[in-house]
């Protein structure tokens, strides 16, 4: 019995006098784009490196345009400090559903001069304030 394709899928006989391994062809570059979405968004280099995959057309990822795209340069910054917790920028970030326990906020607090990090996390945005009470008597102590 021979190999087919079927329904986009390849089906391999186990009599198959073919060899054991799998070879993908590709024609059309929806079929390229198809495979590097399987592939985990590899580079068009680690593409063509595929034995029989040809690449002729740049590939049009947006996944891979937002993730391997690089920061800006950071501007000039006027906000100089001297001691800790002079300057503190916050953040409200959210709602995200992949929280445990009810948690679908959280609130950011940074000291612009040591540039550590607080977060608390929040099951409402109505709980910012206490939060922000509570990082303000840690920053008295």
């Amino acid at each position: 019995m021979n190999d087919f394709f079927l329904h986009r899928l390849y089906y391999i006989s186990y009599k198959s006098q073919t060899s054991k391994g799998f070879q993908a062809t590709t024609n059309t570059s929806h079929e390229i784009l198809l495979s590097h979405y399987h592939l985990a968004h590899p580079s068009e280099f680690v593409l063509s490196k595929i034995k029989s995959l040809q690449i002729h057309e740049p590939l049009n990822c947006e996944i891979c345009h937002f993730l391997k795209s690089t920061k800006l340069p950071l501007t000039f910054s006027m906000s100089k400090t001297t001691h800790a917790f002079e300057l503190v920028h916050s953040n409200v970030w959210g709602p995200f559903y992949t929280f445990i326990d009810g948690f679908i906020y959280f609130v950011t607090f940074i000291d612009n001069f040591s540039r550590v990090t607080w977060m608390y996390l929040l099951k409402t945005k109505h709980d910012v304030f206490d939060c922000f009470k509570d990082f303000h008597l840690f920053t008295l102590n």
